[in-house]
This record gives C-alpha cells, structure tokens and sequence, in this order.
C-alpha cells in the first residue's frame, strides 16, 4: 500500500485473517500498563481476559464492510509492528460494546461494576458525534519497543488522509498518554471525560483520576454535512 515513515522502513497494509491472531496478541501487549486494565480485566496482570476481550473487538471490526484493520509492517524482517481500524460511522455511531449472552450474563473475566461505570463515561465522549456521519479511528496500537519512532502519527495521518478524500471528519477516543500524539496529527479534544479509579478495588491504592479524551480532525466538515 504505502511506505509510510521516512526512512521508508515500515509498510501499511490492509490486515488479513491470517493476521488477526498477531494483532491480538500485539494490542494486548501495548495497552497492558494503561490504568484501566487492572480494574477492567479480573485475571490482570495475566493477559488471559485481554486477549479474549481484544478477540471479540478485533474479529468483529474485521467482518465489518464498513471497517478496515490495518497493519504496519516491518519491510526488513515482514514483522507485523502497529495496527489500527478505520470505521466509517453513520448517525447511529457509538463506540464498542460489551456482549452480553441471553441469560444478561457479560463476557468472562470482565469487572462489570468497573466496565458499567466507565461506559457511562465514555458514553458521554460518544454521543458528541451521534447522528453525525464521520470515520472512526479505533485500535490502534504500536509495540512498545517501536514507540516514539513516528509509526503511529504516520498511521493515523493515512486514516485522516482516507477520510478527508471522503469529506468527512475523523474521530477517536485517546488514552492520556496518547493525546499530545493525536495533538500533533491536528486533533482537537472536543469532550473529555474523568473516571475516579481511586473508587474501585484496594482504597488508597495510588491510583487516581484518568481522564479520557474525545477528538477531533476537520470539524469544519460536520457543519459542511449539516448544510448540505
């Protein structure tokens, strides 16, 4: 597809079934030290409730023909490095939920009372763009010792490339240590949002505040669709 840093040493490419395992595997091992795992996963810090839970997002935004997951890779050694999705939303645009099975039961090894609690959060992020068609960028994901070599801005500037070609804003939910990244790609927070982590499991564990951030690129476009 494209050779997307400047030393021309990673390639991004559309992801393939065969890949789906790997980029588990690779989100699992990124997001693993963000604050929210050890409340929202029972089996933190082993990684048994983070693979399933990352099974179940990256399987169904792979059969969606609205989504693309796409991969970067190294074109020296063919390693699968950093991932992404790209989702173009329509007025119903939400984030991704939590299955239940029928008997309301939610999926093993998941802290309900945690997860109940921060979707209301989050759902507060999400209905800034519903009823507003736009593309979402979601799971994305660089190895940790590939981090801050530029992968990932030059994954999300292809995404807002795609989606400007479409006339269309681009939105994500940021993680606080990936804000000043989106920043610079020119996002702009819309809606943040702040969980009392300190509330859940031991008191006075050192954890505190989280806050989350709703973002933005080409706003101008909402009001354009509106208009038209």
């Amino acid at each position: 597809m494209a050779l997307i840093t400047s030393k021309k040493k990673h390639s991004l490419l559309p992801a393939t079934e065969a890949d789906l395992p790997t980029l588990i595997n690779l989100i699992t091992t990124s997001y693993f030290t963000e604050a929210l795992c050890p409340f929202m996963f029972t089996s933190w810090p082993a990684t048994t409730d983070m693979l399933a839970y990352f099974t179940q997002r990256i399987y169904a935004r792979h059969s969606e023909s609205s989504s693309e997951l796409l991969k970067v890779v190294n074109v020296n050694d063919g390693r699968i490095i950093a991932m992404c999705c790209l989702s173009l939303m329509g007025a119903e645009a939400g984030g991704d939920p939590l299955k239940f099975s029928e008997d309301g039961r939610g999926p093993e090894g998941i802290n309900l009372e945690f997860a109940a609690y921060a979707a209301t959060k989050f759902v507060e992020i999400d209905k800034w763009m519903m009823g507003k068609k736009h593309f979402l960028i979601s799971l994305c994901a660089v190895v940790p010792e590939c981090q801050g070599q530029g992968i990932g801005s030059a994954m999300v500037s292809y995404c807002v490339k795609k989606a400007t070609e479409g006339r269309l804003p681009t939105y994500l939910t940021a993680f606080p240590r990936a804000r000043s990244m989106y920043a610079k790609c020119g996002f702009e927070v819309v809606q943040d949002i702040v969980l009392d982590l300190n509330s859940f499991g031991t008191k006075d564990s050192g954890y505190g505040l989280y806050r989350g951030y709703g973002m933005i690129i080409n706003r101008h476009l909402i009001e354009a669709e509106v208009d038209a």
